[in-house]
């Protein structure tokens, strides 16, 4: 008897809030990615000018050189993709690599460990990326999204890495890196 009262109790965490709402879509995987990202949260620059050990080492995992200076929101999302293993795009210094057709998802649909991209019309182009560390859809009109390359007041010209809360409405698109859009599978290597 106790091993069934067991299973009955470990089947319903599984389905109850207490194990998060991402479990239905490689849940673990979105929780260590979500994990990772968040304990680079206090990383900033060292001198205000893309550069220090974490940054460069954020970019340098690009493939760009560590030393160059470059903007590194994208670097840092792609940082925390390949600690867990995940595939990331071919130019994954580059914001808008992340929103390929194949890993676009509506912004509705975008979960913890999801990506985020922000449009700027100046520059007419997606110029920051962000992961969603809450679902898109929730019961507040913003997004909880951590970040780097930013600062207190949201630029994508910042210099840590840092939670931010966005309204929802200046999100440009969605895309899901973990879940594999064509096979649903995880894009694990």
């Amino acid at each position: 008897m106790g091993k069934i009262a067991a299973y009955i109790t470990f089947v319903w965490l599984v389905g109850s809030p207490f194990f998060g709402f991402a479990v239905g879509r490689n849940g673990h995987i979105r929780n260590n990615v979500s994990d990772t990202l968040q304990s680079y949260l206090w990383v900033k620059e060292a001198t205000g000018n893309n550069d220090g050990y974490w940054v460069e080492k954020f970019i340098g995992s690009t493939g760009l050189n560590p030393k160059g200076q470059y903007p590194w929101c994208a670097a840092f999302i792609t940082y925390v993709f390949k600690v867990n293993n995940l595939d990331v795009p071919k130019y994954p210094a580059r914001a808008a690599s992340w929103f390929n057709e194949a890993h676009l998802i509506p912004n509705e649909k975008a979960y913890q460990g999801d990506l985020g991209s922000l449009y700027y019309r100046k520059l007419g182009r997606i110029g920051h990326i962000v992961m969603y560390l809450q679902p898109f859809i929730n019961n507040t009109p913003y997004v909880v999204t951590g970040e780097g390359n930013t600062n207190a007041q949201g630029s994508r010209e910042g210099n840590q890495a840092a939670r931010r809360i966005r309204p929802r409405g200046i999100i440009h698109s969605s895309a899901d890196w973990i879940t594999n859009r064509k096979n649903n599978k995880p894009c694990l290597h």
